[in-house]
């Protein structure tokens, strides 16, 4: 008799944490994306500049910050952003200028539509670029 109402007390636990769990559809899912405003926070557009200032392999010329159009961060050990903007190449020279974005402004129109996830730590002061992937304007975008 004391297994099935052990049994019965575990079922109880399982469906009564599920509807917990489920019960507002619009809830946050833990560890998932969370949209966010692109304008709600000057972090958001620093973190842009910064995915941009690490693409430096085969360029001459540092592309810059056009637009932030989306922002969706995720709690995990730590804080992922993913940032979706568009670019344009700059007037700074890759090896002799240090990219700013105060100082690496646009000279040619819009040339991409990028997505870039970066990563912060904030208790160990850690930042680190995850993934960057960008396609030509009006195109889909390849990683």
């Amino acid at each position: 008799m004391t297994t099935v109402r052990q049994a019965a007390l575990v079922l109880f636990a399982t469906a009564t944490t599920a509807l917990i769990c489920c019960h507002n559809s619009t809830s946050v899912l833990v560890g998932g994306w969370t949209r966010q405003e692109p304008g709600s926070n000057p972090k958001y557009v620093d973190l842009a500049h910064y995915a941009i200032s690490q693409q430096r392999e085969g360029r001459k010329i540092y592309d810059t910050l056009v637009n932030l159009t989306e922002v969706y961060t995720q709690v995990v050990a730590g804080v992922n952003y993913r940032l979706v903007f568009t670019t344009a190449p700059s007037n700074c020279t890759i090896g002799k200028d240090t990219y700013s974005a105060q100082r690496c402004a646009p000279v040619e129109e819009v040339n991409g539509r990028c997505t870039a996830v970066v990563y912060e730590v904030p208790w160990t002061n850690t930042t680190g670029l995850t993934s960057y992937a960008c396609s030509p304007t009006g195109q889909e975008q390849t990683s």
